[in-house]
């Protein structure tokens, strides 16, 4: 109603809640409600009744409120099982039943969590709606109740037996009955919170001279300048009208509620000090457990409302608290946005900071930011990830006609109407130096890319991609004009241009040439894969933060490179994780991680290793209590350092102070290491042991030599609906239908080798190879061009029991299973590996191909 969030004096209250939240349909994902319809309860009444689509609710449940830093859920869910609030097409009897079951799964949930968690939900009064609740299990399964003790009578009344009578909507003498609805069913009463409303029904008499309790109305009363609904007025506009008009409100003690008239036919019950007060002491009387306020917000600049709750104290003195919590609020991608050079924020927004004008202005652009969430300006941390800038390289960046005093030129754009040999001498230059060099140009159309000095140092190797050999140039320079991208792997698209470096794409004029940098760094800046592509059900992206290594290697095992180092048109590894960070911590130093990782001495072993490690940074915001999140340390998956055991990905088992806590040589110089603890960190590969308590933990392991792999099975969407018209002609026999298609595409399709195989080698073709066993033969050959000699092993299990006391002896059982692929073969191969992490893991989604001639061996 217009006050923000930081201007809530969450001092004077012990809980806030913030509504609503929103189940999204089918992936029952949430995230804030934007507002209500019907389909909502249908939604939720689906949920109920599904077991697994609960756990996904559970686990996005938890997500959510982690990433938003709450500490509890509240279901306002006030009618399940009524006919009259659900679609006609839902049998809705079950709804109570479910609804205990839902909340007694969350708290189960709840107590598994290392913090504490609060489990609340909303009951009405209405006799009508809460005998389809269980009251008595719901509450052993909350923390507390949330009771309704207002809205008890409004315009919607004219529908019901009650008739078109104005009545309190607070009404004392009504709670005191619904009470007994739960005292009936031994609710104790110290989970039960009773609802105060800083608002008001208002209704439209039927006769002016009848303004009592039980006189007719004939519809809701004038809506208020703020709320802008009829029959509702907040308690700001309460107090207003009340000033206004000088009107002295009717008590009715027995009710414990105040009235009043206006303008001749408009009537409002409200409460004020006197009234809380009287139901404050009514409900400790009843040893209740505390207040529910609907709603904060609605309350006058005075705060008269709260303070009238608080009485005889006063609201405490207001301190920062409520601007700490108001940046809770998480700026959404696009909620901000800069004016144009010299401009001013629009209505609603304030200005967080300046940027210099990228067109070399004297006045500078504003960042503006919406008032209700805007960041907090003395922190001055305003971050744009690298992938979601525009062009990607930062604030002040951008083509101009000529770069700016705190800029450096990267590269330019233009025509000539010459021969194209000057050119030659500019691929690599930037800076003054190429800005010198274009001096000495006749160029049509320059424009340059401009970059801040100091962002222009997180890019090297820059260069402009084409689609020709010049003076016989071969490799990397040669593919990005036909596919419209930079190469697959660190490399980073900056901008496009038709006339990039003064050249085309000709013959493909309509086309834009790429300029692609790479990272100073030399590491990836993000996912070469979208997600959705990799999983078939991915994280959601508010929370992915996922890991993973990708080798390319162009030589095809010979030794021998081709010029190609584009994992479509090479053998490649890759290796991907993502996982909740409450599991999952990295450990190399060439990632950020604040920790030095020594006496790895074995790097091949695939069984129990120790290492000892030390934190290098011990600010209050160090990231090595990270590893401590969730569980603790057993269980997290450990981005290991090069050299550190035979795996990149592997599982802590243990973290206790080392008995040694020398440092090596190199480390023990460092003054910042001095006194801090070295530890003693256990791990393992055991991927069964990782916690499933907080997400998902989802593993892919791609492999291949086949030209052709990576777009067709990496890099591509997942597995779409066979036409169902197809299917049908066939009579839904999926195996005839994919070897038909086979056969279609194969006979008549009039593709090339590598055709067939983009549109077939990835999730249609693992369908249907998994689908075609035991149907015959596919019709297809395939050239064999890749000699390989290898072997592929993965640690399923690997577990010791004992040993034991038996007899006079002692016993010991060892348990050790692997997935093991040896190959001596030329072939065409691929190997996919999807699997979620924890016990037993899942290797359903997981194929081995190869199309050979050779030995092949394969065991489990």
């Amino acid at each position: 109603m217009g006050m923000n969030i930081n201007q809530i004096l969450v001092e004077s209250l012990t809980h806030l809640n913030y509504a609503f939240g929103y189940i999204t349909p089918e992936t029952y994902k949430i995230g804030v409600m934007p507002g209500v319809d019907a389909s909502t309860f249908s939604d939720f009444t689906a949920l109920k009744s599904k077991n697994s689509d609960l756990k996904t609710f559970i686990t996005h449940l938890l997500a959510f409120m982690r990433h938003y830093g709450f500490d509890g859920v509240d279901f306002d869910w006030e009618y399940p099982g009524a006919t009259d609030r659900q679609p006609n097409e839902l049998n809705s009897a079950e709804d109570g039943a479910n609804y205990i079951l839902l909340m007694q799964d969350i708290q189960a949930a709840f107590d598994l969590q290392p913090e504490s968690l609060v489990l609340s939900f909303t009951a009405p009064t209405s006799y009508w709606y809460l005998r389809w609740f269980d009251i008595g299990k719901m509450a052993e399964a909350a923390d507390y109740i949330n009771f309704m003790t207002y809205d008890l009578h409004g315009v919607w009344d004219s529908n019901n037996p009650i008739g078109n009578q104005v009545l309190a909507h607070t009404n004392l003498t009504e709670i005191k009955e619904a009470l007994e609805l739960l005292w009936r069913n031994n609710v104790p009463p110290a989970k039960v919170n009773i609802g105060l409303a800083f608002y008001s029904r208002t209704f439209q008499l039927s006769d002016k001279t009848c303004t009592t309790p039980g006189c007719p109305f004939k519809g809701g009363a004038i809506a208020g300048a703020c709320t802008q609904n009829s029959g509702t007025l907040s308690y700001s506009e309460i107090t207003d009208v009340l000033a206004s008009q000088n009107i002295t409100p009717v008590y009715d003690e027995k009710a414990g509620i105040k009235y009043f008239t206006w303008n001749q036919d408009q009537w409002a019950s409200y409460d004020d000090e006197e009234t809380f007060q009287q139901k404050i002491e009514f409900a400790n009387e009843q040893g209740l457990g505390g207040l529910l306020i609907w709603s904060v917000d609605q309350d006058d600049r005075n705060l008269d409302a709260l303070r009238g709750v608080l009485y005889p104290d006063d609201v405490k003195a207001e301190n920062d608290i409520g601007d700490n919590i108001s940046y809770w609020e998480n700026q959404q991608p696009g909620a901000c946005e800069t004016t144009s050079c010299g401009g001013s924020c629009s209505p609603g927004t304030i200005e967080i900071t300046t940027v210099t004008c990228p067109s070399g202005g004297k006045k500078p652009q504003k960042l503006c930011c919406p008032i209700a969430s805007a960041p907090d300006p003395r922190r001055q941390f305003y971050c744009c990830p690298i992938p979601e800038v525009a062009d990607g390289a930062g604030i002040n960046y951008g083509w101009k006609d000529k770069c700016s005093d705190d800029q450096t030129i990267l590269t330019f754009a233009g025509t000539f109407l010459e021969d194209i040999a000057p050119i030659a001498g500019l691929a690599g230059l930037f800076g003054p130096d190429l800005e010198d060099a274009l001096d000495q140009l006749d160029i049509d159309n320059e424009k340059q890319y401009c970059c801040g000095k100091e962002e222009a140092t997180n890019w090297k190797d820059c260069y402009w991609a084409v689609n020709f050999t010049y003076q016989g140039t071969t490799g990397k320079f040669l593919n990005s004009c036909d596919d419209n991208h930079c190469n697959t792997g660190i490399e980073v698209e900056l901008t496009t241009s038709y006339f990039g470096e003064g050249e085309t794409c000709a013959p493909m004029y309509e086309r834009q040439r790429a300029f692609c940098c790479t990272p100073a760094s030399g590491r990836s800046l993000f996912l070469p894969v979208p997600l959705e592509y990799l999983f078939p059900n991915p994280p959601s992206s508010n929370i992915a933060d996922p890991v993973f290594n990708l080798e390319v290697d162009d030589t095809w095992g010979t030794g021998n490179a081709e010029g190609e180092d584009e994992p479509n048109n090479a053998s490649f590894g890759f290796v991907v994780i993502t996982a909740p960070d409450e599991v999952s911590v990295s450990l190399d130093k060439r990632d950020g991680a604040p920790w030095e990782v020594f006496d790895c001495l074995d790097s091949e072993s695939e069984g129990e290793h120790t290492v000892r490690v030390i934190c290098t940074d011990s600010s209050p915001g160090s990231r090595c209590r990270d590893i401590h999140l969730g569980d603790g340390v057993p269980g997290t998956i450990l981005q290991m350092p090069a050299g550190c055991g035979p795996g990149k990905y592997a599982v802590a088992k243990a973290m206790d102070l080392s008995p040694v806590q020398d440092l090596p040589h190199h480390l023990a110089r460092r003054s910042d290491l001095s006194g801090a603890p070295v530890y003693d960190l256990k791990f393992d590969y055991d991927f069964r042991r990782v916690p499933r308590t907080y997400g998902d933990s989802q593993m892919r392991i791609d492999f291949s030599n086949e030209e052709g792999y990576w777009d067709a099975v990496v890099d591509r969407p997942g597995q779409t609906k066979k036409k169902k018209r197809d299917l049908e002609e066939v009579r839904k026999n999926q195996k005839r239908w994919l070897e038909e298609e086979w056969r279609e595409a194969y006979h008549k399709g009039g593709l090339s080798r590598h055709e067939l195989h983009r549109r077939w080698f990835g999730s249609d073709v693992i369908a249907w190879l998994a689908n075609l066993v035991g149907v015959g033969q596919a019709e297809a050959t395939v050239e064999l061009n890749h000699h390989v000699d290898e072997t592929l092993q993965i640690i399923l299990m690997d577990e010791q029991y004992g040993p034991c006391p038996f007899g006079v002896t002692q016993v010991q059982a060892n348990i050790r299973a692997t997935l093991e692929a040896n190959v001596q073969v030329d072939t065409s191969f691929g190997i996919t590996i999807i699997v979620t992490l924890g016990s037993p893991l899942d290797l359903s989604n997981s194929y081995l191909y190869f199309k050979n001639k050779g030995k092949v061996t394969a065991q489990f």
